[in-house]
Order: structure tokens, then sequence, then C-alpha cells
């Protein structure tokens, strides 16, 4: 963690001779690695660029890479009934942590839907306004109020709580009725990032992170991010998460912000979009570390304490995972999670 602190002062203009940027260095490595990737046909984007799938993303230039893109449950007689923008991420436990995703747009929300079901998700983190600066980023697929009921691809959706937490983020409890067949979807909408900026403090997306991993309570079980895009905030969102679960697991060793964005990118395009997304990063992973190292002098200080009083010697040393690090191979293609029967566009989609 010291090595980690160093480094990333390392980068600062103000500790460098020439007053050079380290942050946007770095990224610039990272945006070249990505062009490389657009000419390797492992990255390719043939399902994205079909006629029939072009309309369902936002921008022509975000288009996810084949080899791990988020597959639906086929609609019989619909070509590209499988396909939506987004991708399967996996974390450092090496299973998929994420579903990266755009937001719907008024032509996608049934698919939106059908994804959350069909992967079982329960938890979806929205890191945008629905519009900003007058343009929709993002359809709402939500009620605005209990009273209010919507149906997407032939599910009810209901809004059974919704409760405002502070520092910009609401959490909403959604309902989804499907038959006989209900399921629970809770959203966690941060809606203080600015459009085209990054927030000031790093703070607030940390007790996000913390918040949603909390509620899940498992690093294995998938969770749903989106923005507008799904690539520049969701990115700078799992790659905080992604390094609270190294710091959390005692990996220490494997905590680079550069080497997690470059995997997140090797699994949907443009994860982390900005040289100033890249740099909050580093600030919200200096303020984790942080945190951790004063836990431990804490718990040092109280076992030299106990020690002294003619307490029982302990080791308390972190203990660091043997895991090996990210495997640079591409993982394959991950086919979607089921769970029972949905009406789906008319036609009944069963899953198992």
């Amino acid at each position: 963690m010291q090595r980690f602190l160093q480094h990333k002062s390392s980068l600062e203009p103000r500790n460098n001779p020439q007053g050079e940027n380290g942050f946007a260095k770095e990224f610039q490595e990272l945006k070249n690695i990505s062009s490389r990737q657009k000419r390797d046909k492992a990255f390719s984007t043939n399902h994205g660029e079909k006629e029939y799938n072009r309309t369902k993303n936002r921008y022509k230039d975000i288009l996810p890479y084949d080899y791990s893109r988020i597959v639906l449950p086929e609609i019989k007689g619909v070509d590209g009934s499988d396909y939506i923008n987004g991708n399967y991420i996996k974390g450092p436990t090496k299973n998929i942590m994420y579903l990266a995703a755009q937001g719907p747009l008024p032509k996608t929300v049934d698919d939106f839907w059908r994804m959350m079901i069909s992967h079982n998700i329960q938890v979806v983190v929205m890191a945008c306004r629905e519009y900003e600066l007058g343009k929709l980023k993002c359809k709402r697929y939500w009620p605005e109020s209990m009273e209010e009921t919507l149906t997407f691809a032939g599910m009810k959706i209901s809004l059974e709580s919704e409760e405002a937490m502070g520092d910009g983020f609401t959490v909403r409890t959604l309902a989804v009725q499907a038959g006989k067949t209900k399921h629970n979807v809770t959203q966690f909408h941060y809606t203080a990032w600015p459009d085209h900026d990054v927030p000031r403090s790093a703070t607030p997306l940390i007790e996000l992170t913390r918040s949603f991993r909390t509620f899940v309570g498992s690093q294995d079980t998938p969770v749903l991010v989106h923005c507008s895009a799904g690539c520049g905030r969701t990115g700078t969102i799992c790659a905080l998460d992604y390094a609270r679960t190294l710091l959390q697991t005692g990996r220490t060793e494997e905590l680079s912000v550069f080497d997690i964005v470059a995997n997140l990118r090797r699994q949907r395009v443009a994860m982390v979009q900005t040289k100033e997304q890249y740099t909050l990063v580093y600030k919200a992973v200096e303020e984790l570390v942080n945190e951790e190292l004063r836990k431990q002098n804490h718990l040092y200080v109280n076992v030299s304490v106990g020690d002294q009083q003619g307490g029982e010697e302990q080791n308390y040393e972190n203990s660091t995972s043997s895991a090996s690090s990210e495997d640079q191979d591409l993982p394959p293609p991950v086919p979607a999670k089921t769970a029972g029967a949905f009406l789906v566009a008319g036609t009944t989609v069963t899953t198992q």
C-alpha cells in the first residue's frame, strides 16, 4: 500500500521536475493500448454492427466486444433479440462481478429489463440523470411514484420504496411482476455527477460502492452498473469497487490503477473514459488506502498495549492471497443466467 501511495505521489505534477502530469501520461498509455485492441480481431464488435442492432446503440463508436457481450434469451423469429449494448466484466475473483451497460434508449427498455430478470440482477447502479443539459441520457425505466405502474416486455414494474440517502444518491426498491413470479431490484441512483466533469470529492463514490456491496453481501453476485454510454462513469465505479475488493481480500500487491483500468478496458471499450475520471479513481483509491493504513496502525497500537499488560502475543500481519494476477487470456462468452419463465414482447421465454 505504501508503494501505491509513493507511485500516486510521483504522478502529481507538483512532484515532477518537469511539471509533467503523470496521470495524463498513464492514461495516454491506456488509450494507446485500446487503439491497438481495435485492430485485433479478438476484440471484434460484429454483433453491435449488424443492421438490426445498430439503432440499439446510443453511440456508434461504443459497441460491446463480441467475446464478452451480455447475451439475452432469444425471442424466436426476432433477429438480434439476444443483443444489448453491454458486457460481462470479471473482477479479481475471475468471476463475473459486473454487468456494464449503456442506459436504455426508448426502444431498448424492454431489453434492459429482460437483461435484469434473465440474469437475476438484485442491484443496479445508475450513475447519470435521466436528462442532462437538456438531453436524454437514459430512458426512465422505473415508476416515479408508488401509484404508477410501468409495463416493459410484458412485466409490470412498481415502486415499493424510495429514500434519498444524501451525498447525491437515492435508493429505490422496484418490484417486478411477471405472471405469478415476483422479483425485487434495488436501484442505487447517483445524481450528483456533473456532465462532462467529475465529482470534486471521491468520498460519495466510495460510500456508494460500500453501500451497494453491503447490500449485495457477496463479491461474486454480479451488479448491473450503467450510466449513459456505459463506459465512463460506469468504468470509474467498477474500477473503484474492484480496488476495494483487492484491499478487502488482502491482495494489495495487485493494487495498480493502471492494471485495473487496463483489465476493464479489455472487457468493455472505453471503461474510465477520460483522464479526469482516471485521476478520480487514483484519488478514491488513495483515500481507501489511507483508511486501511489507519485501521492497521490502530490495531498495532492496541496489540502493543495488550502485550505490555501481559496479554498473549498474536500475529496480526495481513494475510496475502496467493492467487495469481489477472489472466491475460480472453474469457469465453458467458451465457445468460436464467430465472423462471417471463412474457417478453408477447412471447413466453422459459429460463432455467
